[in-house]
């Protein structure tokens, strides 16, 4: 196989984060109307910091973090030491982006509140995002063991691991927040990428399945399962959920270029192509597609519209190592046909070195052939070249 399939690795599903909310004032009557009125200005003639409270949790409901952070800087001038407040602003500017502004909200909560779990587990998010990661540890810590049944805590450390490449603590955290809250697919979903990240397909599947008995038509799940399918030579499962996908979404730019690998790789060419010219309607500069179009036209002997197609996804996405791969088999017409004796000309000796150097830069991981390939034939050529 010339070339593999991309995977996106989709974040996490966005949580609604609701702050410290009306907990802390343990009635809101006006809550519920006030979010139904659509609030859409400051009430500066509200008497009190738990009208303007209110207003903050029905801006928030309408996503206008701006109009919602006035309301609480004004309740905050009201009531300085209302711990609410403060968990309530966290939130804001953690949805606004401002960590540090998060990070001393949370702060003020903790002193005002010390035992508050949701503060703890609020300010280490924003430790995250400031890439302060041992704060954003410890703060993880102290949340669980304040309220050790919570599955957020976990979860949300779980990405935090992950995203540093620490898998085994990551794929732990995602297992106990399974255990708490075993009917949140996001867990089976990240826990699933981490097995993948391992090679360990056969849990990855099992977890990819078990997101997708709760979620059934949730594109980046279904996404994860054509692309683990295809991984496993089960080309028949990954077309069946490409092609749901496409029912939902009929642009997916990831499901039209895979596809369009599953049928080259059948050689089904036809098919193939028409799937990339879809993919590259919608979307010109789609690396993948290029590259698979090129890789039919390489098939076809069509040489120069495939070298061609090739340098476009290479400008395209300069990273997209299966273009460079496939150039280098065309310069290096000895690297799919050890016995082929015919002599390279010199310019394409060093086109092809320079193809399989930018693919050795850009390969996966865990492209462990195709690198060892490549290194063999740079080998190869290094000593022609001398």
């Amino acid at each position: 196989m010339l070339y593999k399939y991309f995977h996106k690795n989709f974040p996490a599903r966005k949580i609604l984060i609701a702050g410290l909310a009306a907990a802390f004032f343990a009635t809101a009557p006006g809550l519920a109307a006030a979010a139904e009125t659509g609030t859409t200005a400051v009430n500066t003639e509200a008497a009190s910091a738990k009208e303007l409270f209110q207003q903050s949790i029905a801006f928030m409901q309408n996503h206008d973090y701006t109009s919602a952070l006035e309301a609480l800087n004004k309740a905050v001038a009201i009531e300085p030491d209302r711990v609410a407040l403060y968990g309530q602003r966290g939130t804001i500017q953690l949805n606004l982006g401002d960590y540090e502004a998060a990070v001393a909200d949370f702060s003020k909560a903790i002193e005002l509140m010390p035992n508050n779990a949701q503060a703890y587990g609020l300010r280490a998010l924003a430790y995250g995002q400031l890439q302060q990661i041992p704060e954003a540890m410890k703060d993880f810590q102290k949340a669980i063991e304040i309220d050790s049944g919570n599955s957020t805590y976990y979860y949300r450390r779980g990405l935090l691991y992950a995203n540093i490449q620490i898998k085994d603590e990551a794929i732990a955290d995602f297992t106990q927040a399974i255990l708490y809250k075993p009917d949140f697919p996001d867990s089976y979903y990240q826990r699933a990428l981490l097995f993948m990240r391992k090679n360990d397909y056969e849990r990855a599947q099992a977890d990819i399945n078990q997101a997708l008995s709760l979620m059934p038509d949730y594109v980046p799940y279904l996404s994860t399962r054509a692309f683990l399918s295809a991984q496993q030579k089960d080309a028949k499962a990954a077309l069946a959920d490409y092609d749901k996908i496409l029912s939902i979404e009929p642009d997916n730019e990831t499901a039209l270029a895979n596809s369009g690998v599953i049928y080259s790789e059948q050689k089904n060419y036809d098919k193939a192509l028409q799937l990339f010219d879809q993919c590259l309607a919608i979307n010109p500069q789609q690396a993948e597609a290029l590259n698979g179009k090129g890789y039919v036209y390489q098939q076809q002997n069509k040489t120069k519209e495939a070298i061609n197609l090739y340098q476009q996804a290479i400008a395209a996405d300069k990273n997209c190592a299966d273009a460079y791969y496939n150039l280098a088999t065309i310069y290096d017409p000895q690297a799919d046909d050890p016995g082929n004796t015919q002599a390279i000309p010199p310019d394409n000796i060093q086109a092809a070195i320079t193809a399989w150097q930018n693919f050795l830069r850009h390969a996966a991981y865990n492209d462990y052939d195709r690198v060892q390939h490549a290194q063999t034939r740079l080998a190869t050529l290094d000593r022609v070249n001398d």
